[in-house]
């Protein structure tokens, strides 16, 4: 897991989360052979949580599988849909991680793509080129 920090408001000072006044954060997951965005908390102060395939409080924002990483070359590419739903947890006044059940609305068209483009590597894509 891996959780980045973000400051949404540049008039306070950095290094210092002030959960109520806009900072936020995202956390990303390796998990069941994906990478995905499993929570994040907006510039509003609000946390959601994103469900994959069968309530998993995770594979639901894939950005990319795993079984990739030990093949990466220029030409690495590919694309999935995969089920998401979104439930702002915080801001509905629920324990997190939100509610997920049977009666939930998933969006099953959501399509992430995915490509190894070396020149622009980064901490949070792992050098890979996300559009979804």
């Amino acid at each position: 897991m891996v959780v980045s920090e973000l400051d949404f408001y540049y008039d306070r000072p950095y290094f210092t989360f002030e959960a109520g006044d806009g900072d936020g954060y995202e956390v990303y997951r390796i998990s069941n052979g994906w990478v995905s965005a499993t929570q994040t908390r907006d510039g509003g102060g609000y946390s959601q949580t994103f469900y994959g395939s069968g309530c998993t409080p995770y594979n639901g924002w894939v950005f990319f599988p795993t079984s990739i990483l030990p093949t990466l070359s220029a030409s690495t590419s590919g694309s999935t849909t995969a089920a998401i739903m979104g439930d702002y947890w915080e801001q509905n006044g629920q324990s997190w991680p939100g509610v997920c059940n049977g009666f939930s609305t998933f969006n099953r068209n959501t399509i992430t793509s995915w490509q190894f483009t070396p020149q622009f590597v980064s901490a949070v894509s792992m050098g890979l080129y996300l559009s979804v």
